[in-house]
């Protein structure tokens, strides 16, 4: 992996408590979407790579699922850890995901809730197909900023960007929403991964914190209606 990849991934854990403050959950459409397209019950096994602080592993956790979360940072672990605590059915392990030693053909379901980009791509397909069970599904999240809300707070939001990325464009503007193309990942899984099923849904969110930001959902779902044996499948949700 790039040393510029890691050193953005080791960010977050630097400001956790901020993270955990500001991150918003995710849309109750999409984890109950999430649950019923790849089919996963009370016992399966799910896999969650960069819990991040929680937001979609407390929600998963919450119905029942036999979830085991994988954190790079510590501190983001140790939150996340606490959030889900009240349930024994979801353990937090602190670790990278590119040098643990995991069992093959462990997982039903591996998800990714916005981390995905952090693992190294020339690996992360053979990585995570060797831990998934055959018929298991992959679950990709990601976070789109889209045109909406104050647009003076994205304005001055660049100069802490900047600080971060010097590739940071000075005359960015927000995309509208019809304007999103959405990331298929199909040559990065080609001959691995099975598409049988898409759908596209909208969902308007608002966030408060602490002033209000306009933000709209886009949500693409990739999974399967029927389980072939020996094939995998894979599940992109754009947010």
């Amino acid at each position: 992996m790039d040393k510029d990849r890691i050193f953005k991934r080791s960010l977050f854990d630097s400001a956790a408590d901020y993270y955990n403050a500001t991150r918003p959950s995710y849309p109750r459409g999409l984890v109950n979407n999430l649950i019923f397209k790849t089919g996963i019950t009370a016992n399966s096994q799910v896999l969650e790579i960069g819990t991040g602080t929680g937001q979609l592993t407390l929600e998963l956790a919450k119905r029942g699922i036999n979830l085991h979360g994988i954190e790079i940072g510590r501190k983001l672990a140790e939150i996340t850890a606490h959030r889900v605590f009240p349930y024994i059915n979801a353990t937090i392990e602190t670790g990278d995901f590119e040098t643990m030693k995991i069992d093959v053909d462990s997982y039903d379901l591996i998800v990714f809730a916005t981390s995905y980009k952090w693992l190294d791509p020339s690996r992360r397909v053979e990585l995570i197909s060797s831990v998934l069970r055959n018929n298991g599904c992959v679950a990709i999240i990601e976070t789109h900023h889209v045109n909406g809300g104050t647009k003076e707070f994205f304005a001055d939001s660049q100069d802490c960007y900047r600080l971060r990325d010097n590739n940071t464009k000075s005359e960015y503007h927000l995309p509208e929403i019809n304007d999103i193309q959405p990331r298929l990942y199909g040559s990065e899984f080609n001959g691995r991964f099975h598409i049988q099923f898409s759908r596209f849904y909208q969902e308007e969110k608002h966030i408060l914190q602490p002033i209000i930001l306009g933000c709209s959902t886009l949500i693409q779902m990739f999974c399967s209606w029927i389980r072939n044996k020996g094939r995998n499948f894979l599940i992109v949700l754009h947010v």
